[in-house]
């Protein structure tokens, strides 16, 4: 559960990024949470949000990561057929930000494999990066599609400590009118613009389930979440076939948990080691 003064740092966070003139920054392909500047100049982290869609939970880090570690979210918002696609659709964004490396790179979910097809491409031109996956494994198999519920409860989890989180029956127009009131009016999502979030984290759940990661060559660390994968030792040891060398790391929660604010601050000591 976030405390009152969690969520206030939140709401600030929200209204400073999503003020004029950057309106639609919340639902662009790259989130600034904390963009680079003369004072934020270290090697900048870059977050993928896979099927959860919007990058918002990763706003979070901010209060556990050194000033100087620039921050962007990589959001789900096209539909494109393969992993390979959404990686080069993505490198494309952060080499606008960022042209040569080093680079981190978190991913959650289906967004992990995403991160590590990136890895694999950035290693190839010769570039460092550093790759954290959460709950992500390396045979995705078939993922569930997003429920209206589902979607809103990952997103509200950066804004919300009270309220109970929408139920799977609950109507779409009726979520994304409950995200635009528990965001503190920094972001308006209609029902047909949540419908259409949900079909593009739909369309990467599909890319995923036949997506098979190749070899990288670097190191990775991974983050398994034991409630729903009590064989953490099997997860990591799947991934050690396609990577020099695996570090994995074993958190008392479920794979949406892994956006939680309390399991987040755990996770941003690997981002940086």
């Amino acid at each position: 559960m976030r405390t009152d003064e969690e969520q206030a740092r939140t709401c600030e966070w929200s209204r400073e990024v999503y003020a004029e003139p950057r309106p639609a920054a919340a639902l662009s392909t790259v989130l600034p949470i904390r963009p680079r500047s003369n004072s934020v100049d270290g090697t900048p982290l870059f977050c993928l949000a896979g099927e959860a869609g919007l990058a918002w939970p990763f706003a979070c880090l901010l209060a556990h990561l050194e000033p100087e570690v620039p921050v962007y979210g990589l959001q789900t918002l096209v539909d494109l057929p393969t992993i390979g696609d959404y990686a080069q659709h993505f490198l494309t964004e952060i080499r606008r930000i960022a042209p040569q490396g080093p680079y981190r790179l978190l991913g959650w979910s289906a967004g992990g494999l995403v991160a590590q097809e990136m890895a694999v491409r950035l290693g190839e031109d010769k570039q460092v990066v550093r790759v954290v996956l959460l709950g992500t494994d390396a045979g995705a198999g078939t993922l569930s599609p997003t429920t209206p519920g589902r979607f809103v409860e990952r997103l509200i989890g950066v804004a919300d400590n009270e309220s109970g989180s929408p139920t799977p029956e609950t109507g779409i127009d009726t979520s994304a009118a409950e995200s635009t009131d528990r965001l503190a009016g920094t972001i308006a999502v209609t029902g047909d613009g949540l419908r259409h979030l949900i079909d593009h984290s739909d369309a990467l759940a599909r890319a995923a389930s036949t997506h098979r990661p190749r070899s990288l060559p670097g190191d990775l660390v991974l983050v398994v979440p034991e409630r729903d994968r009590p064989d953490a030792t099997a997860v990591v040891g799947d991934w050690r076939r396609m990577a020099g060398t695996v570090t994995g790391h074993a958190v008392d929660a479920t794979l949406d948990d892994l956006l939680a604010p309390e399991v987040l601050a755990q996770i941003a000591d690997l981002l940086t080691e």
